[in-house]
């Protein structure tokens, strides 16, 4: 089994066999169940089991199976693929969930599609959707005419494509003076969140400290709080596996941004993200990827927190997530991350001094 696979393996095999003979022979509303209770789950290990669900013909089933892949992680290519060709699906259960889909994953590559359906008569409850998402992806509001989103993403595309296309060329030649201009052309435009952030996330860990530099900065323009983290030297490096990740790698966005500010619980969380964020670039080298992890290890947080915040709370939702498989397994995979500070402050350190071990590596902002 790979190292990938190994790490995020949750199920036996005989649940594995247990939810395909129910996903293949239940009924309607046994097989939604059956698929509510995965979402959440690592990717790697019900990739298979909805593959035949995302084509099922009853809706109800089919949504549950997207929404369950939206809640998972990793994401794969396929899985997402199918997601988005539903963007047009006649049934609105199908469509909404598609278009819920594609927002929480972070996928901007249809957002013509998504456009389309700005324009459903029949089923308002999709327009106002749609809309919705293209806010959340493209950054800003244009309203709801589809005419004026079509302009508005056509001039962006213009602006932005000739700048992707240019920095593709330039790493693939490997010249640096060639990178360099492009990514100053690059930090100048807005849109394609999605590519831009693939792009200068393959470059933040060049050799050349000007790129590195020019990579952070973008990775920072695209949004979000861990961005905002690895720009104020908030992450300590103290080994050499984990300096190969560099901050700026781990993809802009993948924090909640109620990070950003303080708070006894925002510390633990920010630095349980952050590892799971490292182990998975290790892994994965995605920021996609690192992004659905995150919000894996942020809902198992907050389910173990319920309310308040005081120490007693933090130190027990830490030990529910610790027991998830990216920090049980992921070390394994990943051997120099045992000899790190964020390991030691986030999996092994001992009970009722999180917060303490988690300010260690995390410098807390006033």
């Amino acid at each position: 089994m790979r190292a990938a696979e190994a790490m995020v393996t949750p199920f036996s095999a005989e649940r594995i066999d247990a939810i395909e003979r129910t996903l293949g022979t239940g009924g309607s509303a046994e097989r939604i169940a059956t698929l509510n209770s995965l979402a959440g789950a690592p990717g790697p290990s019900i990739g298979r089991l909805l593959d035949s669900p995302l084509r099922d013909q009853d809706p109800g089933v089919q949504a549950a199976a997207i929404d369950a892949v939206a809640r998972s992680w990793p994401t794969s290519e396929e899985h997402l693929a199918m997601i988005r060709r539903e963007l047009g699906s006649p049934s609105p259960v199908v469509a909404q969930a598609a278009i819920s889909a594609v927002a929480a994953i972070g996928d901007d590559a249809r957002l013509d599609l998504l456009v389309e359906r700005l324009q459903e008569k029949e089923f308002p409850a999709v327009a106002t959707m749609a809309h919705a998402s293209l806010v959340r992806l493209h950054g800003s509001d244009l309203g709801t005419d589809a005419e004026a989103w079509r302009s508005g993403l056509e001039k962006q595309r213009q602006i932005v494509e000739p700048q992707l296309e240019r920095m593709r060329s330039a790493i693939a030649a490997g010249d640096p003076q060639e990178i360099r201009l492009s990514l100053h052309q690059l930090l100048m435009v807005s849109g394609a969140r999605s590519a831009r952030s693939e792009l200068l996330s393959q470059l933040a860990g060049h050799s050349d400290a000007a790129i590195r530099g020019l990579a952070e900065e973008g990775l920072a323009n695209v949004g979000g709080a861990i961005a905002t983290l690895a720009r104020g030297g908030l992450l300590i490096i103290d080994t050499p596996e984990v300096a190969k990740i560099r901050p700026a790698s781990i993809a802009p966005r993948a924090l909640p941004t109620e990070l950003a500010g303080g708070g006894e619980w925002k510390v633990v969380l920010a630095a349980l993200c952050t590892f799971a964020a490292a182990v998975v670039w290790l892994l994965y080298k995605s920021p996609v990827h690192q992004q659905a992890a995150v919000k894996h290890v942020t809902r198992t947080f907050r389910k173990a927190m319920l309310k308040g915040g005081n120490l007693r709370r933090i130190e027990k939702a830490r030990e529910e997530v610790v027991k998830t498989d990216i920090f049980r397994k992921g070390t394994k995979a990943v051997a120099g991350l045992r000899k790190s500070g964020l390991y030691k402050a986030v999996v092994v350190a001992p009970a009722g001094e999180t917060v303490k071990h988690a300010t260690s590596v995390f410098r807390r902002k006033r």
